[in-house]
């Protein structure tokens, strides 16, 4: 709001967001306050909780539109035991997979993310399977990629034992 850039009506509408913000979080933390004393003073009252944090992909980027097109993003889920005050969290790698193609009858490129895959581990093989995998699932074939696009790692686009390696060995094309 001290931009000196903004017009005045961009303040105020600003201002009155902040301001909207700012009641809305009292209400909710006056509620968590108001629950986390029943919990402590009633025994039969347990409050769990659940907070799907914010997905993030790794490396965090800024939004535009290569923070869409990330491979690998963290999805955390944590359920808290209040009456513990301890926190039970998962975290899951996910794998996106998007793809651009032609569309031949309006002759343009288009992008589509295809799916969110979870991961069960972090190397190339684990990365492989689950893309051919959900490849297959759609009734597309690996053998046909023309191309992959993911960040410059060693896990991505190492010589011998990266994922484009071990798509090399099925589609040598």
């Amino acid at each position: 709001m001290r931009d000196p850039h903004l017009n005045d009506g961009t303040k105020r509408t600003a201002a009155a967001e902040l301001m909207i913000h700012k009641r809305r979080a009292g209400k909710f933390y006056k509620k968590v306050k108001e629950i986390q004393e029943k919990c402590a003073s009633d025994e039969t009252v347990l409050r769990l909780p659940f907070d799907y944090m914010q997905n993030l992909p790794l490396p965090t980027l800024p939004v535009q539109e290569i923070f869409y097109y990330r491979q690998l993003w963290v999805y955390e889920f944590c359920i808290h035991n209040m009456k513990t005050g301890k926190p039970v969290c998962s975290i899951v790698k996910v794998l996106a997979i998007v793809i651009k193609y032609f569309f031949e009858t309006e002759c343009t490129v288009r992008t589509k993310s295809l799916d969110l895959v979870d991961l069960s581990g972090e190397n190339a093989d684990h990365l492989f399977n689950a893309l051919s995998s959900k490849l297959s699932d759609l009734g597309l074939d690996i053998k046909d990629v023309m191309g992959f696009a993911a960040d410059t790692t060693n896990l991505m686009f190492g010589q011998h034992s990266s994922i484009v390696a071990k798509i090399k060995e099925v589609n040598p094309k």
